[in-house]
């Protein structure tokens, strides 16, 4: 089981279906696969959804928080620039949102139909979600 799983994970990582922004940024982000991956043990791999989703749950409600924060710290300056800059962080957001959705799908596609191709999406969108936060976090 701990082979298939390396294979697997592997595999991800040798077709190069993670793009990571976070690398690029020069900051570490854990594979949410792995995390996962080591986080169910021995359980069959089914689980492995559950999990993914669960760490996507979580990143987004932080970065909800984390966007609803900013906006709040932008408009408590009650700057001329404010009401600007949160249109902004708006158009940032949404923009950002497409980005993370259309990529995670070209991962998913990318797996051919292959049984982790759900898994690959999952994990990318926890992935890039958690970037965004470290992003609006650094500012």
């Amino acid at each position: 089981m701990t082979y298939l799983r390396t294979v697997i994970i592997s595999g991800f990582i040798g077709l190069g279906f993670t793009f990571s922004a976070a690398s690029i940024a020069g900051e570490k982000i854990t594979n949410p696969l792995e995390q996962c991956y080591e986080s169910i043990g021995d359980a069959p791999r089914t689980e492995l959804a559950g999990c993914l989703t669960a760490k996507f749950n979580t990143a987004d409600t932080q970065l909800k928080s984390v966007v609803k924060q900013e906006k709040d710290n932008l408009a408590s300056l009650k700057s001329a620039g404010s009401k600007k800059a949160i249109k902004s962080l708006n158009a940032s957001q949404t923009a950002f949102t497409t980005f993370r959705d259309t990529e995670c799908q070209r991962r998913y596609d990318a797996a051919l139909g292959g049984s982790g191709a759900g898994d690959f999406m999952k994990a990318c969108q926890v992935e890039l979600t958690e970037w965004r936060i470290q992003q609006l976090q650094a500012e």
